[in-house]
């Protein structure tokens, strides 16, 4: 399931006083363009998570819907987040993916979600305040989560001021959660639970192809344990973490989710070249100096990626499996 973290970050007029009326139109373009971003990044994670997964280790079920809550907004903004898509009291339905679960159980945008399996749903999550940001977000994603992994869910939910009661069967999918950070910086990161990517990323990105890509880029780290991986080893992240042997450590598990990504991507349907093709526009990488240093250089990485692409191709045409080789992979790192 993706969530988004904070509507303020997607919004220009960010150092108001006082938050925008309901309906104000200075505002309102910019939350319907932040909305439509929400829904292609869930479509295009929501392809990647039930397309990889014969290949993750832990999994879940996912219902392809949005739900947004008034916590994740400073109290002067919530009439206008009420206005736009309905939000209260209760956490509630942003959007669904077309063709996906929720869509086919019936349930809609502004739905709000009251009960989950005949249980209270604001009983079970930290109280709304005034207060922003006050964990209500995470716990109201580990309850959605929880109730769909174990299988069919009943909710309870408000429409147009009427109850109407849905059950939904999540779709099998490897076990992530997808969110478009605050930040305007050009970065996208995986942290073992949670993958985010950036609104300035975000402008980076001409198709869902090149989504595709970044988004199972950072996936493939939570997937692959990457962290965890690193951190038994010893590796270092701080300032001088990209020399020797432990910046090596880090530009290798960099390939490596960058050699599953094209996997990922071409799972889910998409052209196994278009992460080489996106990373031929994308060149900070070698242009932050000490920052670049702790992934591969550009040509490193397009190499890699057309390799893993022609890999692919392939196994394709000779009609193989098409899974990832390691033993190709560390002819390709070195190793």
């Amino acid at each position: 399931m993706a969530f988004r973290k904070t509507l303020l970050a997607g919004l220009a007029l960010l150092a108001t006083a006082a938050g925008p009326a309901p309906g104000d139109p200075r505002y309102v373009q910019d939350a319907e363009q932040l909305q439509k971003a929400d829904l292609i990044v869930a479509k295009v994670a929501y392809l990647l998570q039930t397309n990889a997964l014969g290949h993750c280790p832990r999994k879940t079920a996912l219902p392809a819907m949005l739900v947004v809550d008034a916590s994740q907004y400073p109290k002067d903004w919530r009439a206008f987040v009420a206005a736009q898509w309905g939000v209260t009291q209760y956490p509630t339905v942003e959007a669904v993916i077309p063709d996906g679960p929720a869509e086919q159980a019936g349930i809609r945008a502004r739905d709000a979600i009251v009960s989950i399996n005949g249980r209270d749903f604001n009983a079970q999550l930290p109280s709304l305040t005034n207060a922003q940001e006050n964990g209500r977000i995470t716990a109201i994603r580990d309850q959605i989560d929880a109730a769909f992994a174990a299988g069919p869910v009943t909710l309870g939910l408000q429409r147009d001021g009427r109850p109407v009661s849905v059950k939904v069967t999540g779709t099998p999918a490897c076990w992530s959660f997808v969110e478009i950070g605050r930040g305007t910086g050009h970065q996208a990161s995986a942290e073992g639970k949670v993958v985010t990517i950036d609104q300035g990323m975000l402008t980076e990105i001409q198709s869902e192809a090149d989504l595709a890509f970044v988004l199972g880029h950072e996936l493939s780290h939570n997937f692959l344990k990457t962290l965890e991986q690193l951190d038994a080893k010893g590796t270092s992240f701080g300032l001088f973490s990209a020399f020797g042997e432990n910046g090596a450590r880090l530009r290798d598990s960099e390939r490596e989710a960058d050699y599953w990504g094209v996997y990922m991507s071409t799972w889910a349907g998409y052209d196994p070249y278009s992460g080489a093709n996106f990373w031929r526009r994308h060149s900070r990488m070698d242009v932050n100096g000490l920052l670049a240093m702790s992934h591969p250089s550009n040509g490193t990485r397009i190499h890699d990626l057309e390799a893993a692409a022609a890999e692919i191709e392939a196994k394709r045409a000779a009609g193989k499996p098409l899974d990832p080789d390691y033993a190709h992979f560390r002819v390709m790192v070195g190793h």
